[in-house]
């Protein structure tokens, strides 16, 4: 029974390894998805929000990375988001900019956005992100979960879930 438990935690440990992707490229990959799809996060609650899954927002996960999803749901709950390290472009610029962080995230007619930290497939060129925009004010603002794909060196929004907009 104990040889079990040990060959049973020596495969999850395993399988920890071979689907790890570090904050710091959760982090690469967020602003990658930014500047692909143009996104202008200019002020961002600095807390991360929390993805959440159906069935369908995971249909496009292989088998062995929907486990790891889950695990990556209940790790980035850890993470606040750092200082400098959300960048974004301003209309017609190149030039990246940093996104300002913001503490009080509920206060009214405060214009701001919430983001998560991807949730990204074994192999790296699948992410799922929360993403709202939301004026604190009762109506104006959108949101949803969002799928992303590495198509030929961009990251290509290829499918959304739970959108909403108000």
């Amino acid at each position: 029974m104990r040889k079990i438990g040990l060959i049973s935690l020596g495969l999850l440990i395993l399988y920890y390894c071979l689907t790890f992707t570090s904050v710091e490229r959760k982090y690469k990959i967020l602003n990658e998805i930014i500047k692909d799809n143009d996104f202008r996060l200019d002020t961002i609650c600095n807390q991360f929000d929390d993805v959440v899954f159906f069935d369908d927002n995971l249909v496009d996960f292989a088998v062995w990375d929907k486990l790891s999803a889950q695990t990556q749901k209940l790790t980035n709950k850890l993470y606040k988001i750092r200082e400098n390290t959300i960048r974004y472009s301003s209309a017609g610029s190149d030039t990246l900019l940093v996104s300002v962080l913001d503490s009080d995230c509920s206060i009214e007619y405060k214009f701001l956005y919430r983001i998560s930290l991807p949730v990204v497939s074994s192999d790296g060129k699948t992410a799922l992100v929360k993403i709202t925009e939301n004026c604190n004010c009762g109506l104006g603002g959108q949101g949803g979960e969002y799928l992303f794909k590495m198509i030929e060196g961009k990251w290509v929004m290829t499918n959304q879930f739970n959108s909403w907009i108000s």
